[in-house]
């Protein structure tokens, strides 16, 4: 948690000796994750298994999605995704020869680097604010009327 609130980028060495930096992810690649998280699942419900080509197709958007979730958290910034993204996941994908331990070692760092569970924290404090301004609103209620009573006794 200390280099996500520091900023600080971590390295990651893949089997090709090749080293990669990856920081907290910031919101527009969370973003972009959960865009391609929605195509990929999507286009499985297309697959038909018992068809060796549906399958094989299923299998190469599977690499590709890796590639394009493995470019965003590297990148990792809003004109960084706008602009290099489309070419920066497709090089990942012919050139850098990865494989699924690189992919594993990268999506377990960046899941250290996500910011969720401050995510979670607030979501459960915004749900419990209308229950707290509801107890203030009865407490301030039950003041104002035990006051209207002292104000009412002073009167008679």
């Amino acid at each position: 948690m200390e280099s996500v609130i520091h900023d600080k980028n971590d390295v990651v060495e893949l089997s090709s000796g090749r080293k990669i930096k990856i920081g907290w992810v910031r919101p527009d690649t969370q973003d972009k994750i959960d865009q391609l998280y929605v195509e990929y699942e999507s286009m499985k419900k297309a697959i038909v298994l018992d068809d060796p080509d549906s399958v094989a197709r299923g299998n190469m958007m599977t690499r590709k999605f890796y590639a394009k979730t493995t470019a965003a958290f590297l990148i990792n910034n809003y004109f960084g995704l706008k602009l290099f993204w489309w070419l920066k996941w497709r090089i990942i994908y012919h050139f850098w020869k990865i494989n699924g331990e690189d992919y594993l070692k990268i999506v377990t760092e960046a899941k250290k680097k996500a910011t969720e569970q401050s995510y979670y924290l607030a979501m459960a404090f915004l749900m419990t604010m209308p229950e707290v301004w509801t107890t203030m609103t009865k407490k301030e209620a039950e003041a104002y009327r035990q006051e209207l009573e002292s104000v009412k006794e002073r009167q008679s």
